[in-house]
């Protein structure tokens, strides 16, 4: 059976049979990309790269005469962790409506296209862009929208629930943890929509910052957000000073201080050993070629570091 080979002079030997064609099916749409309910595009995209980042999904850069766009295909098999895509996307539109994220171009199943944005690299740039970040973090956190539901909580006993045959000390700092989210979301309250992935590549920092990769994103409390931006961002004391003055403006908002901060620090962390936990799917087709070198997937390694840490943390 012949390799299916997308349109484009580009090659990804990784890339499944079904991934091969699915990159080619979403190429051949090209006609149907619109922004702003027009037509974008006068002559055929072609990929250029292949991104990193997004465990969810394939993501590429493609271009079409001077015009370029970030491709994504949905991999079902590694959504399980995940919001449902009909929520991603309906937030994702909402947030490039108001210049939060980059704009939709084109979605239709598990094809996604927008608009692709050129940013410096975080520690090249970050320290310029603490205000505005701020600013459209607090922006994204002031949209007015349908509540969602979702239920940290439960979202973090159903995570635990998928770990198979855990041990006790791994039941005994779940069961503290978990009693540390709810204590802190009982005494903290805050509902807003979150990002919740806030990490430094889901970060554009261009003039006016933007947010990519919203499948996580849902009704949460918002110093998870900021929590996660602080974990991963490797911030210094002062840029996260400076962060959180331009984030507040003149409100005085229980949910940045000291404490809560403190507590949703320890709570990503849970989060993130939750994720690191868990079994990692597999697509019933295997790629066409296998790649040499180290595989970059999470180990157990991973998971016993950061539960390392946790239980370190919560030591009086």
């Amino acid at each position: 059976m012949p390799v299916l080979k997308p349109a484009t002079d580009f090659n990804d030997p990784t890339l499944t049979l079904a991934e091969q064609a699915s990159l080619q099916g979403l190429l051949a749409s090209w006609q149907d990309w619109q922004l702003s309910n027009q037509s974008v595009l006068t002559q055929a995209p072609s990929v250029i790269a292949r991104l990193t980042g997004g465990s969810n999904h394939l993501t590429f850069k493609a271009i079409s005469g001077d015009q370029t766009f970030a491709l994504r295909i949905n991999q079902p098999h590694r959504r399980a962790l995940a919001m449902g895509l009909q929520q991603e996307l309906t937030l994702l539109r909402l947030a490039g409506e108001h210049r939060l994220a980059p704009a939709i171009v084109f979605a239709k199943g598990d094809w996604l296209v927008t608009a692709f944005v050129e940013a410096p690299s975080w520690e090249a740039q970050l320290d310029h862009t603490i205000e505005p970040l701020a600013r459209q973090l607090r922006a994204l956190h002031k949209l007015e929208v349908t509540d969602t539901g979702f239920d940290l909580v439960e979202h973090c006993r159903g995570y635990f629930a998928q770990v198979g045959d855990p041990s006790d000390t791994q039941q005994q700092l779940h069961q503290q943890l978990l009693a540390l989210t709810s204590a802190t979301l009982a005494r903290f309250p805050a509902r807003c929509l979150c990002h919740n992935d806030l990490n430094p590549g889901n970060i554009m920092l261009a003039p006016k910052p933007l947010l990519i990769d919203w499948e996580y994103a849902t009704s949460n409390h918002p110093t998870f957000d900021l929590a996660t931006l602080f974990e991963w961002g490797q911030l210094s004391p002062t840029q996260e000073q400076r962060l959180l003055d331009t984030y507040q403006q003149t409100d005085q908002l229980e949910f940045t201080n000291v404490e809560c901060l403190k507590a949703f620090r320890l709570i990503v962390r849970y989060v993130e050993w939750l994720w690191l936990l868990q079994p990692e799917e597999q697509p019933e087709e295997q790629p066409v070629e296998q790649p040499e070198g180290p595989n970059l997937e999470h180990t157990n390694d991973e998971a016993l570091i950061c539960q390392q840490r946790l239980e370190q943390q919560l030591k009086p």
